[in-house]
């Protein structure tokens, strides 16, 4: 009864092992150039486990999320094309956190 029910919880309880919920509106572009970051990040750690053979191996979410997330911030996510005070303004970056195991 005393826990936080939320809708990245809720999404756990459900059966998902990670989730990327956003602490508040997030900004559509900056939302939309982590989402595909951090889609490659992922897609490169599976291809790098594959081409391992390691099938224990499992893609790192937090990190993946973490290296988008500054990917945006310093600039390089939008193909070189740097936003105006992305890096100085922490609403535009800060907003989406990594919920799992």
């Amino acid at each position: 009864m005393d826990e936080v029910i939320h809708l990245a919880s809720t999404l756990q309880m459900i059966g998902f092992l990670h989730v990327i919920p956003s602490m508040w509106q997030a900004d559509d572009q900056a939302a939309n150039s982590v989402a595909r970051v951090f889609f490659q990040k992922l897609a490169a750690q599976i291809t790098v486990a594959k081409e391992g053979s390691n099938l224990i191996a499992s893609p790192e979410f937090a990190f993946a999320l973490h290296e988008a997330i500054e990917a945006v911030r310093d600039g390089r996510a939008c193909g070189g094309r740097r936003r105006k005070n992305a890096s100085d303004n922490v609403t535009i970056w800060a907003p989406l956190i990594h919920i799992g195991y």
